[in-house]
This record gives structure tokens, sequence and C-alpha cells, in this order.
């Protein structure tokens, strides 16, 4: 076996063994649509670190209802408002078991698509234990028409109990004609593992080419 593959791959599978992720939400549940102002309750599974449901709503500075939208579509969670109308969306997720879930990662992974507009995000999570609540605020997406993923670390959620979580909340605030796609939100281990597989994988790309050369 090349040694370089053979390296590769016992990276990879250190990564893997260490790596733990937890899914908040991957809107792979079916189609749900919302316009402002309004909110509806699924009672699908969409959630799957949580086993229960998911609510979203939305609310806009526009007179009319259908200026701004939250949908679920195509595995997907899609913020929209027409031009010149600016528009909040939350997502929130919740339990009403006896027992809340358990994070045990570092980080939350955001991911998601900006078509265009400006957009600030807020996410909040509540314990079971005091009911409170800790934001992290000022995520703000630069770039038009580009996939990003936003890493927010665990830590910034002083006073958490996070071997019970009971809810958690994203608030997308959103400019004037402001599209936004989320694809998902989880719970991962440190960046740090994902950046170095991927620098794994260009190196082993590098050096097959270099043989083959």
């Amino acid at each position: 076996m090349n040694k370089y593959l053979l390296a590769l791959s016992l990276m990879t599978a250190s990564i893997s063994a260490s790596a733990s992720t937890t899914v908040i939400d991957n809107f792979n549940g079916g189609n749900i649509s919302v316009d402002a102002t309004g909110s509806y309750t699924n009672d699908i599974a969409y959630a799957p670190a949580f086993g229960g449901s998911h609510k979203i709503k939305i609310t806009s500075d526009s007179m009319y209802t259908d200026d701004a939208s939250a949908k679920v579509r195509n595995d997907h969670f899609k913020h929209n408002a027409d031009d010149g109308i600016s528009a909040i969306s939350t997502i929130s997720w919740g339990t009403n078991a006896s027992a809340g879930i358990a994070i045990t990662e570092q980080y939350f992974a955001l991911d998601f698509f900006r078509d265009q507009g400006d957009a600030d995000f807020l996410l909040t999570l509540s314990d079971a234990d005091s009911g409170s609540s800790v934001s992290f605020a000022g995520i703000h997406s630069l770039t038009s028409n580009i996939s990003e993923i936003q890493f927010i670390a665990l830590a910034s959620f002083s006073g958490i109990d996070f071997d019970d979580v009971r809810a958690i909340s994203l608030e997308i605030t959103g400019g004037q004609g402001t599209d936004i796609t989320i694809d998902s939100l989880t719970a991962v281990p440190t960046p740090s593992a994902l950046i170095l597989l991927s620098i794994g994988l260009a190196t082993f790309g590098f050096n097959s080419r270099k043989i083959k050369a």
C-alpha cells in the first residue's frame, strides 16, 4: 500500500473514532411553509436530536403577509423576503420529555447558503435545570451566492447545563430582500479535526499526482 494512502487512512480512522455529531435539524422530514406573520408547528420528527417537533415563524415590516416567508423545502430551511422588505424568522426546537438532550461536542456548525441580502443569526439555548437561556449573536454572512459553515463554540453559552438541554432556537434577522437557505444545524467536535482531514486529502492528492508524473 502506498505510504501516503496508509497515512491518510490512519489519520481518517483516528479522526472518525474521536468524532461525534448531534444533528439538531437537517430538515429532511417534509415540506411546510408559513407567511409573515404566522407560525407552524411540525409534528413529524424533523429534529433528530430532540426526537420531537420544531416550530417556524416569520414576521416582516410589510402590511402584506405574502411579502416574506419561511419554508422547509427539499431538505432545506429557507428565509425569503421580497425586495424592500425586512423580515425576522425563527426556528425553535424543544422536547416535552422528562429530560432534555446531552450535547457533548464542542461547537455548533451552521451550514447555510446566502443568495442575497444581509442577515444576522442569534442562537439561543435553554437548559432544563434553570430554564435560562444564553444567546450568541453577531454571525454575519458577508458574501452572496456562496455556501458557508459558521462554527459557534459551546463555550460561548456560559451557564448552560449541556447534559440537559431542553430548547434551542435560531433567529435570522434579514435586511431588505434577504434570501437565506439553511441546510443543517449540527453539534460537532473541534473544527480543527475537519481542517486536518481536508489537509490530509489535499496532501494525498498532491503526492498522487507527483508519483504519476
